[in-house]
């Protein structure tokens, strides 16, 4: 697993669909929920966000989608893809990053009932 440096607290963007609140990390940080129709570049510089989360797939958008977002704002930060248990989760990371040079994905496996994802490591 690819460890990430991250601040004591880092901001989390946590991308919501709906009734169906976004994924959160299982380590101390403060969340800004976001729903997806309300992602654009202009929240995401306001926010400056350490990391942003979402559902690879769900109800009101893809990874896929909330990555063209990222990627026209011209974010920096990591990614974090969460999904449950998949049969072969570097395929789909590869795929995306493929996808998305510019941006720092990584999948998260698997999202706990909570919506809280296992531990993103720090160095």
């Amino acid at each position: 697993m690819k460890a990430i440096m991250l601040p004591p607290d880092p901001l989390t963007l946590s991308v919501a669909a709906g009734a169906e609140p976004g994924p959160v990390p299982d380590h101390p940080h403060v969340p800004i929920p976001v729903e997806y129709h309300a992602l654009d570049p202009g929240l995401v510089r306001r926010t400056a966000p350490d990391l942003v989360m979402c559902w690879l797939l769900c109800a009101r958008y893809d990874a896929v989608d909330v990555a063209r977002v990222l990627t026209a704002c011209r974010f920096e930060r990591p990614l974090i893809v969460a999904t449950p248990a998949l049969p072969h989760p570097a395929v789909v990371e590869r795929e995306l990053r493929a996808q998305f040079p510019s941006l720092d994905i990584l999948m998260r496996s698997p999202v706990k009932p909570s919506g809280r994802v296992v531990p993103v490591m720090r160095n």
